[in-house]
């Protein structure tokens, strides 16, 4: 498409020139230079496309890097608070946890108790009614 404007505007310089009864040479040189000015207006306004387009992506380039850094540091925050939590719960663990544990086999161990003691009530509980029975069955005679 630049190249078709670039020779359509040489051309119609050449035909305006020669209809101005220039010399030929110098009608062509004109042709030539007004080829070459479109060419640079043209390359111009691109560049300034391009550097509007570059402009906007900076923009959106340091958008994108300060979010990236908020991220960041809300992430190494976070690291730091979950680490600062560990070392709280195995603190705590470490002063708590024998003692729960001591707490733990102590009640075990009454419950074992309880359950011996139990047994031993139910075994004398049927001595008793042993003895009883026989005692009825002698009566009984």
């Amino acid at each position: 498409m630049g190249i078709l404007r670039s020779l359509s505007i040489a051309t119609l310089t050449w035909f305006t020139a020669t209809a101005f009864l220039f010399h030929p040479q110098l009608a062509l040189a004109l042709s030539i230079l007004m080829a070459f000015f479109s060419e640079a207006t043209h390359h111009h306004s691109e560049m300034r496309t391009m550097q509007r387009h570059h402009r906007e992506m900076v923009g959106h380039l340091r958008e994108a890097n300060a979010h990236i850094e908020g991220l960041e540091a809300a992430l190494t925050r976070r690291h730091i608070e979950l680490n600062t939590a560990i070392e709280e719960l195995q603190r705590r663990d470490a002063v708590g946890s024998p003692a729960a544990r001591e707490l733990l086999k102590r009640q075990e161990e009454a419950m074992e108790a309880a359950s011996r003691a139990l047994d031993s009530r139910q075994e004398r509980s049927n001595i008793v009614l042993e003895s009883m029975e026989r005692l009825l069955s002698f009566q009984a005679e």
